[in-house]
């Protein structure tokens, strides 16, 4: 077995990378850079080259091609979708990646100059026909390998008692159809679940009775609607604008007229049991704030000099609030803390629950004896359960699986909540088969 050494850091000036590839010499890795301080300035990101050897990163330049282009990644969210790098062609200086146009994904290229760095010319679709084509890998020759796959995005449902951690049935579908769907908010009575679908063309707010199978807009936008949550009687909810270069908050009821409860705030997360106010977090690190519904006032709940705070759900009691603590851009845990005391309430009285990835959260039960959150600890993204002392709130016993996802249905951090005895996330479901194509017929 070979030896490796030590691990090597590179590119340390972004605030965020990821989604890195080698550069055929291998002294390089094309990567997604972040460089801006702020949240969501698309500007600062691009396609970067990096040389392993510590030297300066190059700016591509890819982004503006792919914007000009009308790509876009896997599906809105929270961070600008472009396209990320999936392989490098020696033979070809392109770099290869999957990106939307229409209805469906492709394999694509760029040109990718090896000695500047810089790329050139236009994309140009090199996969067409039925699926989606995915994660694409480059032989010596030219050739390249991909996946075809056939997805399917629903609304699933699990019959659950959350007070005592059991299943009381089957995962069950609960939408139908082609279209893209996240995010979803079930009310506390279980019978309404919002969600964010494009079914009508755009990325919008959708609302579905769970007794009748009614489903129904509830706002329509020219812009990208997400992150909807839903008030306990399902007569209301809260949900993200991307307004060209900015994130708005909006509160609707089904089909009426939107009204603005903020701008710059990413996201609202949770309604108070008395409807009056909801939490939402934003800022730089985030911070999780208390916005009054009458007076579209905020007041600082959590916050923190360096780490990220965000997802903010309330105790059926109202007294405390869970949330998840990013302390590394994919990394930290979820934690617990009173409300009824000073606030922003002190980093003391936090209370550590169970690690986590920086798309994780927590919901309670309704008894607030249990808290429910996803997880990868098991190497799949799952739903786990972790029972808490009724007197101090600090955690009893290990985490205890609710439901494995290791199959064709996957959970992607596509949402997920849980109220009304049920269980609700989207699901991902995948068919598909590996192809290999000659860049030679692509021409």
């Amino acid at each position: 077995m070979a030896t490796l050494g030590p691990p090597q850091r590179v590119g340390p000036n972004f605030t965020a990378a990821r989604n890195p590839t080698w550069s055929p010499d291998g002294k390089h890795l094309l990567l997604i850079g972040y460089t801006s301080a702020k949240a969501y300035e698309e500007s600062a990101i691009d396609w970067w080259l990096v040389p392993t050897n510590g030297g300066d990163a190059v700016r591509t330049g890819a982004r503006g091609a792919l914007v000009n282009a009308g790509l876009r990644a896997l599906a809105p969210s929270a961070s600008p979708d472009y396209p990320i790098p999936a392989c490098w062609s020696a033979t070809a200086n392109a770099v290869l990646f999957s990106a939307a146009s229409g209805d469906s994904y492709n394999i694509w290229d760029i040109g990718m100059s090896p000695q500047t760095g810089k790329a050139s010319g236009v994309p140009r679709r090199l996969t067409t026909g039925a699926g989606n084509d995915f994660d694409a890998s480059c032989g010596p020759q030219g050739e390249f390998v991909f996946t075809n796959v056939q997805t399917r995005t629903d609304v699933w449902s699990l019959v659950f008692n959350l007070d005592r951690g059991s299943p009381k049935g089957a995962l069950e579908r609960i939408t139908q159809g082609p279209a893209q769907r996240g995010y979803a908010s079930l009310s506390s009575n279980g019978r309404y679940v919002a969600f964010s679908s494009d079914q009508s063309g755009q990325q919008n707010i959708w609302i579905r009775d769970l007794e009748t199978g009614k489903e129904s807009s509830v706002a329509s936008s020219p812009f990208i609607e997400l992150y909807p949550v839903v008030n306990a009687s399902g007569t209301r909810i809260a949900f993200s604008v991307f307004e060209k270069d900015k994130r708005v908050v909006y509160v609707s009821t089904p089909g009426g007229t939107p009204e603005k409860l903020c701008e710059g705030c990413l996201r609202a997360t949770d309604w108070s049991r008395d409807e009056k106010t909801v939490l939402i977090f934003g800022g730089n690190p985030y911070q999780i704030s208390v916005l009054d519904l009458a007076s579209r006032q905020q007041a600082p709940l959590l916050k923190h000099p360096s780490y990220s705070l965000l997802y903010g759900r309330f105790s059926p009691d109202n007294r405390w609030v869970s949330f998840t603590v990013r302390t590394e851009p994919n990394r930290g845990h979820i934690a617990i803390a009173p409300i009824d005391g000073p606030k922003p309430v002190p980093e003391s009285a936090w209370i550590t629950i169970t690690p986590s990835e920086a798309q994780d959260w927590a919901n309670w039960s309704p008894d607030g004896k249990t808290l429910y959150f996803t997880s990868s600890r098991d190497g799949h993204s799952c739903l786990w359960g972790q029972r808490l002392d009724a007197g101090s709130h600090r955690p009893v016993g290990e985490a205890f699986a609710v439901q494995h996802l290791h199959g064709r249905l996957s959970y992607q951090k596509g949402g997920w909540s849980a109220a009304g005895g049920r269980i609700g996330l989207v699901l991902h479901e995948d068919t598909g088969n590996i192809w290999m194509m000659s860049r030679a017929s692509t021409r």
